[in-house]
C-alpha cells in the first residue's frame, strides 16, 4: 500500500501555464542557440533559481534529451522542471545513492481536488527519503516556478530492494 503526502500544493491553471511558458521559452531559446552552433548532443537542463550551483554538476548526465517533444505538452514542460530539480539537489546535496527517487511521474489530479480552475495534473515523486526533496522544494518561491503541484509517494520497496541488492 502506499502512502501519500502533499510536497506542494496543486496550482491554478493559470500559474501553470506561465511556468510552462517560461520553461518552453528558455528551451526555444536554447534550441536555437544549439543550432547555431551546430550541436549534435542536444540537453536542456534547468536549475531552479533557489538552488545553489555546485561543483559537482559537471559530473552530472544533464538534462533532457529531447527537449523538442517536451514542449508539446504543459504537463510534460512542468514535470521535466521538477525533474530537473531533483536531479540538481540528489547530485549535489544526496548522500547515498539508495535516496534518490524511484519514479518520477504525471498524474492527473484526484477527484476529490480536481476543478475548473485547477492545473488537472500533479508530479508524483515516488521515495522513501523525502527529508532532502522537503530542505529544498519546500519555499515560498518553488509553486510559482514549478506551476505544477508536486506529492511525494512513499513506496515501501526500500527494505526490499536493499535486501535484493545485498551481496549474498
Amino acid at each position: 500500500m502506499n502512502f501519500e503526502i502533499s510536497l506542494l500544493p496543486y496550482v491554478l491553471e493559470d500559474s501553470a501555464i506561465h511556468a510552462a511558458s517560461d520553461r518552453c521559452g528558455k528551451i526555444k531559446k536554447y534550441l536555437a542557440e544549439t543550432k547555431k552552433n551546430s550541436q549534435t548532443n542536444i540537453r536542456f537542463w534547468e536549475r531552479p533559481p533557489w538552488i545553489p550551483d555546485s561543483e559537482k554538476d559537471d559530473r552530472m548526465v544533464k538534462g533532457c534529451e529531447f527537449p523538442r517533444l517536451s514542449i508539446t505538452n504543459d504537463c510534460f514542460l512542468l514535470a521535466d522542471r521538477v525533474t530537473d530539480a531533483v536531479l540538481c539537489i540528489y547530485n549535489a546535496y544526496g548522500d547515498e545513492r539508495d535516496q534518490f527517487p524511484m519514479v518520477i511521474s504525471v498524474e492527473p489530479l484526484r477527484r476529490n481536488v480536481l476543478c475548473k480552475e485547477k492545473f488537472p495534473w500533479r508530479v508524483v515523486i515516488q521515495t522513501d527519503y523525502p527529508q532532502l526533496l522537503q530542505k529544498w522544494l519546500v519555499c515560498k518561491e518553488a509553486k510559482d516556478w514549478f506551476g505544477v503541484g508536486i506529492d511525494i509517494r512513499f513506496s515501501g520497496l526500500l527494505p526490499f530492494i536493499k535486501n535484493f541488492l545485498s551481496p549474498k
